[in-house]
């Protein structure tokens, strides 16, 4: 899969995955349940890089975000798309700004 995924990318491919399956959690809820982490761990497994991307707040004020994946040794375009990214849709924004 690690193959197929690098030929597909090339040399300036990149993927856009959710960072996590669901909004938030509140304070003091659990965070893991059975597979929130299946998008970051696959890209872990498959030895792919792999970027986050803060994209500021939703309408409830929680964090959103974007997680970019390239082919391996791609890290400076992932910093590139994040930075990108980061300036046109918001960036880090604290959740007690909005």
């Amino acid at each position: 899969m690690t193959r197929q995924l690098t030929e597909l990318l090339g040399k300036d491919g990149i993927l856009f995955f959710p960072s996590w399956p669901t909004t938030a959690p509140y304070h003091n809820q659990p965070v893991f349940t059975p597979l929130d982490f299946a998008y970051t761990s696959l890209f872990n497994v498959l030895t792919l890089p792999a970027a986050e991307c803060p994209m500021g707040l939703d309408s409830n004020g929680l964090p959103l975000g974007v997680q970019i994946i390239g082919a391996r040794n791609s890290d400076r375009l992932l910093i590139a798309a994040v930075q990108q990214l980061s300036q046109a849709f918001g960036g880090w924004t604290p959740a007690w700004s909005s």
